[in-house]
Order: C-alpha cells, then structure tokens, then sequence
C-alpha cells in the first residue's frame, strides 16, 4: 500500500500543507505557483483572492507540463512559488529550480519541501530519486542568488506506532520546509 493514500499519509499531507500555507502568508491579489500541485489540494490552505497556477503532469493542473524539463515558457512573474514533495523527483532538479528563479517577483518567496533524510521511514517511495539534506538546498540557494529565511519541519511520523507529531522542529519530520528569498 502506498502511504501517500492512507489515511496517516492523507494527514501527514495535510500538516505538510497547512506548514506551507502559514509560511506563504500570501496576501489578496498575489500571484502563486504551485510546482507539482498534484490534486491542488494547498488551495484549501492559501488565503482567498490569490491568482493560482497549479503545474503537473496530471490532468488536474491547470497547466500539464512535463516537470522533468523545467517549467513551460510562463507569460506571468510569481509572488510565491511553492514546490512540495516533487524536487526529489525530478532528475534535472536544478533547471527546473533556475527556471523557478527567472519567473520569481524581485520580492518573491520560494517554499520548498522535500521529505527529511533523516525521518522515521514507513517505506520508500520508488519515484523519489534525490534526498536533499539542509547543506543541498542551502547550496542550491546559493547557486541561484537566494537566501534561506526560514527552515520548519512538519510532523513526526513513528509508522510501527502509527503516530503522527505536529512540529516545528526538522530533525526526524517527515518533511522539512525551506522559504527561500532573492538576496
């Protein structure tokens, strides 16, 4: 069984998501960007009046787009871009981040979350091919003229207890979430 549609895989999503929703502090009228927006499930989270744009490769997306090859060619420039539980994913990784910065307001925020290297594993899940460990993204982030403002994890998860722990703490979350701002 895949965790991801269990119902402890539904509410880890859900801390996850409610965690970016809070750092985003998006505000009425800004423009966001939802790389990897699966089902577009954040939208729940996000304040109202926002302009969305939700990127997969599902039918769902208001855009279908191969992410392996970064972004499509976008018209728009995004207050925040949010890319959660996809970056582990995707091969080429740093186009697909770079191709993220060209779109990015000069006043944006990039919300990353990849799950944590150091979590309590129900299992592997077989599509995710990178692990990103803190040094990675803050390398990444200098790569690509941005800074870390914040780093929270999500919950803990112990699987044989099928326990889930809200926190703020990274060390063994399921998920760490990164906001990323232009230096």
């Amino acid at each position: 069984m895949d965790y991801r549609t269990s119902k402890m895989g539904e509410r880890l999503t859900v801390e996850r998501l409610k965690k970016i929703a809070k750092m985003s502090q998006t505000k009425k009228n800004e423009n966001v960007l939802d790389v990897g927006c699966g089902n577009k499930a954040i939208l729940k989270y996000l304040g109202a009046g926002i302009n969305y744009i939700g990127i997969d490769s599902l039918d769902s997306a208001d855009i279908k787009y191969d992410l392996g090859r970064g972004l499509p060619k976008l018209k728009e420039k995004f207050d925040l871009i949010i890319i959660s539980a996809i970056l582990e994913e995707i091969e080429n990784f740093k186009t697909l981040i770079g191709n993220c910065v060209k779109v990015l307001k000069p006043n944006g925020r990039i919300i990353i979350a990849t799950p944590s290297p150091n979590r309590f594993l129900w299992s592997e899940h077989p599509v995710n091919i990178h692990c990103f460990r803190k040094t990675n993204i803050k390398n990444l982030a200098t790569l690509f003229g941005l800074q870390i403002d914040k780093i929270v994890g999500d919950a803990i998860h112990i699987p044989k207890l099928n326990f889930v722990i809200p926190t703020n703490q990274s060390f063994y979350s399921n998920f760490i979430i990164y906001q990323l701002s232009k230096k």
